[in-house]
């Protein structure tokens, strides 16, 4: 978004690409509206910056990022320093400042839909504001908690690991990977968010485990971590989910007949690439996925900067730069995939056209592997429609379902 200036006019707090992409790692940067050098930065926090607003009398700033598996806010102060705030169990994000420093905020829980809160001055406690989704309380929720493993890179990783509603000690469940996209996002533990529990919660309510990787490129850990997916956009992140999957498998808890992998956007480009690159799977759904790098370079309405940000230096248009590409594009193992895959896409989707779903769905029937391809006719990346997304969720918990048995 843009820059929002100080309450006395002399400063405009701005996000700046770190690596000149805004795909990537994005800075709080305070700048002169005289001249508009650098005054001070939010570089201390180390975290993809997501909002921010200014305290009274400008002396300083909220900030707001996913750090782990939460979104939290740092306090800025002009001397660069930060702290993080600790309001307990409730997230934080969409902070807006009163003069006299009372925060109002759409707070986010594990266990309850977001709902707007008021952190008076000087408190620690917030109060909610709005019970919109007090039905919530009726249901029972599924128990979600942070769960670490350590990558091949030696960095401990760590994502949102949601139990089965039936879950007991001693016995084994089911488990599914539900792999967020951007790929530079996280998935947190709230119900509601970028990546939303929901379909976690639904398929926790079904008896099973489901895991939701930050693998790198996520923007929980910090810029080195979100780093590493340059270069290797698929095989990395894959690796580090295939070492979640094996850290899980180690808890004793997993049944190991049936493990299921699932994401849509970024999350459907893993599971394209994961499918290709083990066979364990059960089953998989892999929604909105860029199963070809070279297409998606060509086609998709954010094709030039985001080529650059995660291929650099590299043209697919020659000989060289292409075969770099297709050696990140899923379809390029597609004669090792085995596993019984649905296929989602809306039919007017620009940020991922459906082309790539297409060419995938062929290349899959072509060798008799079990595959199902259903198209939304929608425009967008996802269904923005309550039925179009009641729909995908159906669809995805259908097919893991049917594979479960």
């Amino acid at each position: 978004g843009g820059g929002i200036i100080s309450r006395n006019g002399t400063a405009l707090a701005v996000a700046v690409p770190r690596h000149n992409f805004v795909y990537l790692t994005n800075d709080l940067s305070i700048r002169s509206t005289a001249d508009g050098r650098e005054l001070w930065n939010a570089r201390a926090i180390d975290r993809n910056v997501h909002g921010f607003a200014w305290l009274p009398h400008d002396a300083g700033l909220v900030v707001e990022t996913s750090d782990g598996v939460r979104n939290v806010a740092w306090v800025l102060k002009p001397d660069g320093s930060v702290r993080k705030l600790d309001i307990g169990p409730i997230d934080i994000v969409s902070a807006d400042i009163a003069n006299d420093g009372g925060i109002a905020f759409i707070g986010q829980r594990r266990d309850h839909y977001n709902e707007i809160y008021y952190l008076a001055p000087g408190a620690t406690t917030p109060r909610e504001l709005s019970n919109d989704n007090a039905w919530t309380a009726d249901y029972q929720l599924a128990r979600v908690e942070p769960f670490e493993w350590t990558t091949d890179l030696g960095v401990k990783a760590v994502g949102a690991l949601y139990f089965p509603l039936d879950y007991a000690p001693g016995r084994k469940y089911p488990l599914v990977l539900d792999i967020h996209g951007g790929p530079i996002s996280t998935s947190t533990w709230n119900l509601s968010g970028l990546e939303n529990g929901e379909l976690d919660q639904l398929l926790a309510a079904r008896g099973y485990f489901v895991f939701r990787p930050n693998y790198r490129g996520s923007d929980n850990l910090g810029d080195a971590f979100l780093m590493a997916i340059v270069g290797d956009m698929a095989s990395g992140p894959a690796k580090d989910n295939l070492a979640a999957v094996d850290a899980l498998r180690n808890t004793g808890m997993i049944d190991q007949t049936r493990i299921f992998v699932s994401g849509w956007s970024g999350g459907g480009l893993q599971t394209s690439w994961l499918v290709g690159h083990a066979n364990f799977w059960r089953a998989a759904v892999s929604g909105a996925a860029v199963n070809d790098q070279y297409e998606q370079a060509t086609l998709s309405d954010i094709n030039e900067a985001f080529n650059e940000a995660f291929f650099p230096n590299v043209s697919p248009y020659t000989v060289a730069g292409r075969a770099a590409y297709d050696a990140e594009s899923p379809i390029t193992y597609v004669n090792a995939m085995k596993t019984p895959l649905l296929i989602l896409s809306d039919t007017r989707d620009q940020r991922v056209p459906v082309p790539q779903a297409y060419e995938l769905y062929h290349a899959l029937k072509q060798r008799g592997i079990p595959v199902q391809f259903t198209a939304f006719p929608r425009p967008g990346h996802f269904p923005a429609d309550p039925v179009g997304q009641e729909q995908v969720l159906r669809a995805w918990i259908g097919w893991i379902e049917r594979w479960s048995k």
